[in-house]
């Protein structure tokens, strides 16, 4: 024919995020393409959702900290038999938008036709194309998500301190997560579960995510430790559809009131890091106008109440199923948020032009892992390095902070704003907990 298509799927890590795709690949094939651009090449992004992953066990354990088992035959044997017994439920598979390679080279380089010829000199922008297109195809996979009931249930419970809810305020919280996915679609190829609140629970127990603990006053659903755990990857699978809806919910952690300018403000100075985190769609000129949409969609839930000219916004009253259900929403993104406040916060403690990005980078990492002992944050990537390495990579590259000669990190007034703003986000307590651990050192 006269077309190649690439059917992508997106790889994930431990906790369920995706991955980069795998850059040398996609740059032997785009070189192989500049060389002999007779056919049309299209990459085609491929989502897979899956309610049970078969290596649980394993996943846990390396979350966990426990070393890798060394595979045998006796243990594939043993691993096969478990895995016949037990219920997986169902692979949703997705095709997203295509993405097609010329048109892709085109906006790096008009004249990549005639220009092909000459690969060595146009290494720059061929590797610049290379990289965009890596980051297309996990938008584009991430524009594509299955959402199931085993998703929405493990990102309700994730945000509850004990992984627990009564069952009635869970089954409201499950249809307003699918109220929000239908009334602001993040994407018109993301398919949602059309299961009530009840039939969800009822399928999350079947699958045995969920465990009731019968009451007079109305049963209790809770997950186990074992199953908060593997719940993060289900949960990190939808967790980009949910992070602006969640981010908005987040300026209303710490005040009952805020004005349009103030929330934009905001949403705009965390949305770069959380896009280039979880492969969001948006452009950030887009921001302000997706927020907007999303404020309305708020009012309409009655999530939150605006002034006559929609210039200040209030959250419900504290003791309202509608606060309480706001708050569960802020909690899909707080801890992205406590993981960027903590960066800039050892940064600032440090001083400007004293630490390197790598010693800062482990800091970072052995921070996060005593707050969680210290603080219950059941939640394996709030400490994983490589986040943030990308964090503090994305801080250079908006030259928030610069690097010098010497390899030390130097700042001005931008991460003051940044550190400013990130406190208006997070409440009392988690900013003084951050603090506390910071200084205590």
């Amino acid at each position: 024919g006269h077309s190649l298509e690439y059917f992508i799927e997106g790889g994930r890590s431990r906790t369920g995020r995706l991955l980069p795709p795998r850059t040398g690949m996609l740059s032997m094939t785009v070189r192989a393409y500049l060389r002999d651009p007779k056919r049309r090449v299209i990459f085609m992004p491929v989502y897979f959702g899956y309610e049970r992953i078969v290596e649980g066990r394993t996943y846990i354990g390396e979350l966990s900290g426990r070393p890798k088992q060394k595979e045998s035959v006796l243990g594939l044997i043993k691993s096969t038999i478990s895995v016949l017994r037990s219920k997986l439920g169902i692979v949703n598979v997705n095709l997203g938008q295509p993405i097609p390679l010329d048109a892709l080279l085109w906006r790096h380089n008009p004249e990549w036709r005639t220009a092909a010829a000459d690969l060595d000199s146009g290494a720059r922008w061929i590797g610049a194309a290379v990289d965009d297109l890596a980051t297309r195809i996990n938008i584009e996979i991430n524009a594509a998500a299955a959402v199931t009931p085993i998703n929405l249930t493990a990102m309700a419970l994730l945000a509850t301190p004990r992984q627990a809810f009564a069952e009635a305020d869970l089954e409201r919280q499950l249809e307003l997560y699918q109220m929000l996915l239908h009334d602001a679609p993040y994407s018109p190829l993301v398919t949602v579960t059309r299961d009530s609140g009840a039939e969800m629970i009822r399928y999350a127990e079947a699958m045995g995510m969920l465990e009731r603990q019968r009451h007079p006053l109305g049963d209790i659903l809770r997950m186990n430790a074992e199953n908060a755990v593997l719940a993060t990857y289900y949960r990190n699978n939808i967790l980009h559809l949910f992070a602006m809806p969640s981010l908005l919910a987040c300026c209303f952690i710490s005040n009952s009131g805020m004005s349009t300018a103030d929330i934009h403000r905001l949403v705009w100075r965390v949305y770069p890091y959380i896009a280039m985190e979880l492969y969001l769609r948006w452009d950030e000129t887009a921001v302000t106008e997706v927020a907007d949409s999303l404020l309305d969609t708020f009012a309409a839930l009655n999530l939150l109440k605006p002034n006559t000219d929609r210039s200040e916004w209030q959250r419900p009253a504290s003791t309202s199923l509608e606060a309480i259900q706001l708050s569960v929403l802020a909690q899909a993104t707080i801890q992205t948020i406590e993981r960027y406040y903590l960066a800039i916060a050892l940064l600032l403690q440090s001083g400007s032009g004293v630490i390197t990005q790598e010693a800062l980078e482990e800091r970072c990492h052995l921070m996060a892992q005593r707050m969680s002992v210290l603080y219950g944050l059941n939640s394996p990537e709030f400490f994983d390095k490589s986040l943030f390495r990308n964090f503090i990579d994305l801080l250079r590259r908006r030259n928030v902070i610069q690097a010098a000669a010497d390899g030390s990190l130097a700042f001005g007034e931008p991460l003051l704003g940044v550190a400013a703003d990130a406190q208006r986000v997070l409440s009392e307590q988690i900013r003084h907990s951050i603090l506390q651990v910071t200084l205590s050192q």
